[in-house]
């Protein structure tokens, strides 16, 4: 059994960490749940909050020499599995020998969509979509038996969807050509034939490592080959012209970058979180910010950046109702910390009252069960504020 641990206190896709900052005791017992989920261990959890503060999770179970599948979950607000969803509130997905999700997205209607990267033994693979009903029942009216495979000749690195008014948008990439495609598809599962070239958007010399939706329904594309830019389309496939030059726009950055991940907040304003080669296997984690029209925001931070020390590595970021933004992650400190903290909107760190910090403790356990961390002690001084009850989730 691989121990599955969710802390009420960090940032993943809004929820469940008190105003306060201390584990909030309504979620299980003391503000972390503990789920046994079969395999050698798990990895790349998707969190999403229902308007009934109900949690869906998704998790990617990875086994060496075994069926590697995944499991999606939903949970009542207290943390019991929620027995009106799937088998005992668990789904079971296997669309082939490994299976990984990339993201989810539940939707107006309370179904649940999600991008998969499926490999067969060979690890020869493609990716895929699956859909289930509110109650965790594949939905017959999506592909076959809900399932929609995208079958290509190469194995992708990258895979999401999005949707927009029971219309899909998903975006791959072919890393041997640094290619990415862009596919619009209907609510039953099949191409839009007048979506691009039957269906598909072709974006050559452009590998996507990450993308992210605006509330509009426009799709902004983080990638490139050896010079970084943001693209944003149209639903309809068409670069938007208001965005960049021609709907590009070049991404400047001092440093060679690392990493990188870029997430929307409410006034679609892009946020770039990245890492620079600092050399000696370090990186200086940053955050830029990037206007509606794709210039970078000057205001924010120092001159569009927000520079973290090396000792910091971020995780992920999230947004509150006043704009806020919420940072987790991890910073090394000689022992093993994790970190919650909130930034104003203009990119400047809250006061040391208003900071949040939690220490982790590492857990030495058997070789088949995943290295997991739990709370050690409370240094939460003031936490972050987020959409849903005004809590956190991670």
């Amino acid at each position: 059994m691989n121990p599955f641990y969710f802390f009420n206190t960090s940032v993943r896709h809004y929820l469940n960490a008190q105003v306060t900052g201390t584990l909030d005791t309504t979620f299980s017992e003391n503000g972390y749940a503990i789920y046994l989920l079969d395999g050698d261990g798990s990895f790349g959890s998707q969190i999403i909050s229902q308007p009934d503060g109900k949690l869906i999770v998704a998790e990617s179970i990875y086994n060496f020499s075994a069926l590697s599948p995944v499991f999606l979950m939903r949970l009542n607000a207290d943390s019991t599995l929620d027995n009106s969803f799937g088998s005992n509130g668990m789904v079971h997905i296997e669309v082939d020998y490994s299976n990984i999700t990339t993201n989810a997205i539940l939707e107006a209607d309370g179904k649940i969509t999600l991008a998969l990267l499926t490999y067969n033994v060979s690890f020869e693979g493609d990716p895929a979509f699956v859909r289930y009903t509110s109650d965790g029942q594949p939905d017959s009216t999506f592909g076959l038996n809900g399932i929609v495979t995208l079958n290509t000749p190469f194995d992708d690195s990258f895979i999401e969807i999005f949707t927009d008014n029971d219309y899909y948008l998903s975006v791959n990439t072919n890393p041997l050509n640094n290619t990415a495609y862009l596919h619009g598809w209907n609510d039953d599962g099949t191409l839009d034939i007048n979506f691009g070239t039957a269906g598909t958007v072709n974006i050559s010399n452009s590998a996507v490592y990450d993308a992210v939706q605006q509330t509009d329904g426009k799709l902004i594309l983080y990638g490139g080959d050896f010079d970084l830019h943001f693209r944003r389309y149209n639903t309809n496939g068409l670069l938007d012209s208001t965005f960049g030059i021609n709907g590009i726009a070049m991404i400047n950055t001092s440093g060679t970058i690392l990493t990188g991940e870029i997430y929307c907040d409410s006034l679609n304003r892009t946020y770039l979180q990245y890492g620079v080669d600092a050399g000696s296997y370090n990186f200086f984690p940053r955050i830029n910010r990037f206007l509606i029209d794709g210039s970078q925001d000057m205001t924010f931070g120092t001159a569009g950046d927000v520079d973290f020390g090396t000792e910091y590595s971020i995780s992920d970021l999230d947004f509150n109702v006043a704009g806020k933004i919420t940072i987790t992650g991890s910073v090394d400190q000689g022992d093993q910390n994790g970190f919650l903290i909130r930034l104003l909107e203009n990119g400047s760190m809250m006061q040391d009252s208003e900071m949040v910090v939690r220490q982790f403790c590492q857990l030495t356990l058997p070789m088949n069960i995943l290295v997991i961390f739990s709370a050690l002690q409370e240094k939460f001084i003031r936490p972050a504020v987020h959409q849903h009850q005004s809590k956190v989730m991670c």
